[in-house]
């Protein structure tokens, strides 16, 4: 069986063969940004130094000192009550309160830059990604069933479904398929992907 999986560093989408990774994860490199990853077979890809649990920030540690200023680029403020340490940051990104766009800068050197061109800022943001995957799903991992492929998106509660989560209600006795989201009860996004051009881990071509 073909896994989807997507680097939580650049974004990139390949496929590997599940029946060829450990269950408790197989090491390996992006082939776009050369980062070190870990995937599972269960459609996670995580950075290789991070810990598989990722539901609470990593404890402060001495070598985490508070040297960021954060500033946020939709209305040029500076976060107040900083500098911040990277575990503060990571709550800010964890709750939604930055993102990717918004700046930092280390507090008195250097100009501020988005936080996607800051390298320490990676690992943060890949946290997120893990921690909206497993509530919403994505593109490629439907919500109740990770190591499937999701067909469809809810535009009320934002999650992904494959197509055994999505709820069929035609119009009419017998008509046509009308998907709907067995949660919100409003219909259902089709996603449209595109076939191919999907990158691999390992050097694994997907299945024809």
């Amino acid at each position: 069986m073909i896994i989807n999986f997507t680097c939580p560093f650049c974004g990139n989408r390949f496929q590997l063969e599940a029946e060829k990774l450990n269950p408790d994860g197989s090491r390996g490199t992006c082939k776009r940004c050369n980062n070190k990853l870990v995937v599972f077979p269960d459609g996670r890809a995580i950075p290789a130094s991070q810990n598989t649990n990722v539901s609470s920030p990593p404890p402060e540690k001495k070598d985490d000192p508070s040297i960021w200023r954060v500033r946020l680029k939709s209305t040029g403020t500076i976060v107040p009550q900083g500098p911040f340490n990277l575990a503060q940051i990571l709550e800010f990104i964890l709750e939604d309160k930055i993102t990717m766009e918004d700046e930092a800068m280390v507090e008195g050197v250097g100009n501020w830059l988005p936080m996607k061109a800051i390298p320490a800022m990676d690992p943060l943001f890949a946290q997120k990604v893990l921690k909206d995957r497993e509530k919403y799903g994505d593109e490629d991992h439907c919500v109740y069933h990770p190591s499937v492929s999701s067909k469809w998106f809810c535009p009320k509660c934002r999650k992904y479904f494959c197509k055994d989560c999505a709820v069929n209600k035609p119009f009419v006795v017998g008509g046509a398929d009308h998907f709907m989201c067995k949660d919100c009860d409003i219909e259902l996004i089709e996603l449209k992907k595109k076939k191919g051009g999907l990158g691999s881990l390992f050097g694994l071509k997907p299945k024809k």
